[in-house]
């Protein structure tokens, strides 16, 4: 049963969290491209239509903003909801969606409160962060053919720790499609300051005009060179249609 309205704990990010994450370049470089469509770490049940429906400057800006959330929708939810999405947990996030390419970004940032080990962040919250963003690309690459996703298997390959706290960018895509099975690659990376591209050269200019309509999305380009890859995963969903999903949950 969903809580009351009491039992729940709304979280909107400080202003101070959503400045210091904004000002990253490849923030800068997503709201500037016209192919890319931005929705909040906690969009309306139907994120296409409903930024569609919001006012221009409200689908260009990465900021948390309570006309274009909807909170209470994820109050049950494990990542999206008042568990996790807190003070020190997962402070700010929102979700960028390449159409050209079908590939979705992520920006997260980590508290210090996610972890396992000291001062690392916890490999299993990144392995559930996955599977959530790449749910959300399916939803997205299907949306209209009347087509659920579930998960069948999940593999996370860890490459280096993440500190905490962090900012991170999460960069899934659909890899190939057979039949009903869905296959999907991702990763995440560090992000760059403006200090970091020009110290180690990140050749980011110009990137977003040149291969706005590339139906290759080139990591390099928008995160900038140099990034670290903390870990990477692939994964196996299978599509059912919409009554069959509704049985699936019984």
């Amino acid at each position: 049963m969903a809580p009351n309205d009491s039992d729940l704990s709304v979280y909107f990010p400080s202003e101070d969290v959503k400045e210091s994450v904004n000002r990253f370049p490849v923030i800068l470089r997503l709201q500037a491209c016209p192919f890319v469509r931005m929705f909040p770490f906690r969009p309306l049940a139907n994120p296409h239509a409903g930024n569609d429906a919001l006012p221009a400057s409200s689908t260009v800006t990465a900021h948390s903003d309570p006309l274009v959330e909807d909170p209470h929708r994820y109050a049950t939810r494990l990542i999206r909801g008042p568990g996790l999405y807190a003070r020190n947990r997962i402070e700010y996030g929102f979700t960028a969606w390449h159409t050209a390419s079908n590939t979705l970004i992520s920006i997260l940032q980590l508290g210090s409160h996610v972890c396992g080990h000291d001062g690392i962040v916890h490999g299993g919250l990144l392995g559930a962060y996955f599977d959530d963003v790449m749910s959300a690309l399916l939803m997205l690459a299907f949306e209209g053919e009347g087509l659920k996703g579930v998960t069948a298997r999940l593999d996370v390959r860890f490459t280096r720790a993440i500190r905490a706290p962090a900012v991170v960018a999460f960069v899934v895509w659909i890899e190939r499609v057979v039949m009903r099975k869905v296959e999907l690659k991702g990763a995440v990376h560090s992000v760059l300051t403006h200090a970091e591209e020009q110290e180690r050269g990140a050749k980011c200019a110009g990137m977003a005009s040149e291969n706005d309509k590339n139906e290759q999305f080139r990591v390099d380009e928008w995160l900038g060179t140099g990034t670290i890859k903390y870990a990477e995963a692939n994964a196996l969903f299978v599509t059912m249609s919409t009554e069959k999903y509704n049985k699936w949950k019984l």
